[in-house]
């Protein structure tokens, strides 16, 4: 019976793809690429975030690694049924029980993505409040805490309001209803989106409020009101006019800092918002009936919500603080890798031929440099080199080092440059 139903299947996806256009035909292949973007894009960001053990592991860090584990799993579990349903004219090919999961699947993502996102803007706002205190504050373990409760509270809203206004299952082959049941639209639109957004304006309302108070003031408020052991950590325990001039120097520039990064986070939670904010209002227009109401301009905007996934792959490297720099990093270190093991296997056939070997390795901005020069003075009698290895770790471009990196082409050509000279002139009565 299964295998029947299955090649049923078969043959009615076979049928269908038949019918293509070349607009739905490109349509398949875009959706496809973002779809393959946000489960390869999210997985780099993972694995950047994991191997990046100091520079990345402030709290803002920490949840926004949780906010790529959810888009990593809409690019791998949502997207590839929105595609099927896309292309194939709302044709369901995912049996009954995935039709049953697949609004649970979907609305607990929704849900984990905008926890995150509202736990970024309260990250924010200890830094800006607390900008010499907050890593001390939201420890590791807490942030830890913090992510879970948001996957706990994520599920609860999902599961209780498909628990009270549950999917009716559908007797239609290749058919699953989807859930618009005005009390079930209200509920979710309300808790996974409207309240969240008010409370992450709020927020920002409060971020700018502080933004606002005096430096010399925010830290004398820390002093008084911080436990005392969190104080005497970070502020001088002297009470002299230099060392409360040194701390209010130190909290300042703190300040700036903690302020620039939540400039930088309010583009990608503004972003957020523009793009999850039409498929909400759209629930809300369902619940008060408006006749211009339609379920491919509810898919569209479902798309649009899911393209936020992909969206932040990008948006990471230009607003997350010192992720571009370890990306760079890693992809620099395979390079580098890659380029010593090939340069190796050449230079182990070109030996046997070549009395004189030179040999120079200088990998990206951010990894590092080695060079070797070898002379050969007499090849019939034997071989022997003089090696120089130059190691110069190079993790900034604009770092000193990085300089002496760009240089080394030159010196090194001056160097080969002499040394032939001299075997020209000494030919075989030295060594070198």
């Amino acid at each position: 019976m299964a295998q029947a139903q299955n090649l049923t299947i078969f043959e009615d996806i076979l049928h269908s793809a038949q019918e293509w256009s070349l607009l739905k035909l490109t349509l398949c292949i875009f959706l496809a690429l973002v779809c393959l973007t946000t489960i390869v894009g999210n997985s780099i960001v993972l694995y950047v975030f994991a191997k990046s053990k100091r520079a990345l592991r402030s709290p803002c860090h920490i949840i926004l690694a949780n906010l790529a584990i959810a888009d990593f799993l809409v690019g791998l579990l949502v997207m590839p049924i929105l595609i099927s349903v896309t292309v194939f004219d709302w044709k369901w090919y995912w049996g009954e029980t995935m039709c049953q999961v697949g609004d649970y699947i979907h609305f607990s993502l929704c849900a984990v993505s905008m926890l995150s996102w509202l736990s970024v803007c309260l990250e924010r706002y200890v830094g800006v409040r607390y900008p010499m205190h907050h890593k001390r504050i939201l420890t590791k373990k807490r942030m830890r805490w913090v992510c879970a409760a948001v996957w706990i509270l994520g599920i609860i809203l999902t599961s209780a309001p498909l628990s009270l206004w549950p999917l009716k299952g559908s007797r239609s082959p290749f058919t699953c209803q989807t859930n618009l049941r005005h009390d079930f639209i209200f509920f979710v639109s309300t808790s996974l989106y409207w309240i969240p957004i008010s409370l992450i304006f709020y927020i920002y309302w409060l971020i700018y409020k502080t933004s606002k108070i005096p430096s010399a003031e925010l830290m004398q408020w820390a002093r008084k009101n911080l436990n005392s052991t969190l104080v005497s950590n970070t502020f001088s325990k002297g009470t002299s006019r230099r060392s409360s001039k040194s701390d209010e120097e130190k909290f300042i520039k703190a300040r700036k800092k903690q302020i620039g990064v939540m400039k930088n986070m309010t583009k990608l939670v503004f972003g957020m918002l523009l793009l999850y904010g039409p498929l909400f209002f759209l629930f809300v227009m369902k619940g008060l009936q408006v006749p211009w109401f339609s379920i491919n301009l509810l898919l569209a905007f479902g798309w649009l919500r899911y393209f936020n996934s992909c969206v932040n792959v990008f948006l990471y490297i230009y607003v997350v603080p010192y992720y571009k720099q370890q990306l760079m990093r890693l992809l620099c270190n395979a390079k580098g890798s890659l380029n010593a093991k090939t340069e190796a296997e050449t230079s182990a056939i070109n030996s046997e031929n070549e009395p004189t070997s030179f040999s120079y390795s200088s990998s990206c901005a951010n990894g590092t440099s080695e060079t070797s020069v070898g002379a050969n003075s007499n090849p019939s009698e034997g071989t022997k080199e003089v090696e120089t290895s130059l190691k110069i770790p190079c993790l900034n471009p604009g770092d000193k080092r990085c300089t002496i990196v760009r240089e080394m082409d030159d010196i090194v050509a001056q160097i080969d440059k002499d040394l032939n000279e001299v075997l020209v002139v000494q030919g075989n009565k030295n060594e070198y």
